[in-house]
């Protein structure tokens, strides 16, 4: 396989002003879990790594709704209807939202690297060559 990193994905707590007025600072994994929590449905992978995470510092976490996409998270959020983990490459790419603190998680500090997998193969789909020349070049950035 021929394996090209593009970033590391740290999470974040978007915490409704509704749930808890917090303008800043971090939250603990543990803490975060006293809020009812907005996250992915159970069959997605970034579900089972938080789900293993609360695991792991030994916390049940209390569901207020599950989804299959991140925008439908953060429109529930912003509404007031729970608080949800979000990776950070995501909230700095869409801006500020309002009635909403971010807060990056920690105790632990988590971050997983996202990158592009694909199979080493002597001829490549040009498409695919064209893909990992951008992915090559955003690295060097």
């Amino acid at each position: 396989l021929r394996v090209d990193p593009l970033y590391g994905e740290r999470y974040v707590l978007m915490l409704p002003q509704a749930l808890g007025e917090r303008s800043g600072g971090e939250i603990t994994w543990a803490e975060a879990a006293e809020y009812p929590l907005i996250l992915l449905e159970k069959e997605m992978q970034n579900r089972r790594i938080i789900d293993r995470i609360f695991a792991d510092v030994g916390v049940e976490v209390q569901v207020a709704a599950e989804t299959d996409g991140f925008t439908a998270m953060i429109a529930m959020a912003v509404e007031g209807l729970g608080a949800a983990i979000l990776p950070h490459v995501l909230i700095d790419r869409l801006g500020v939202f309002v009635g909403v603190s971010l807060l990056p998680l920690v105790g632990p500090v988590i971050e997983k690297s996202v990158g592009l997998v694909l199979p080493e193969r002597p001829q490549v789909i040009p498409a695919v060559q064209a893909l990992r020349d951008t992915v090559r070049a955003h690295a060097e950035q």
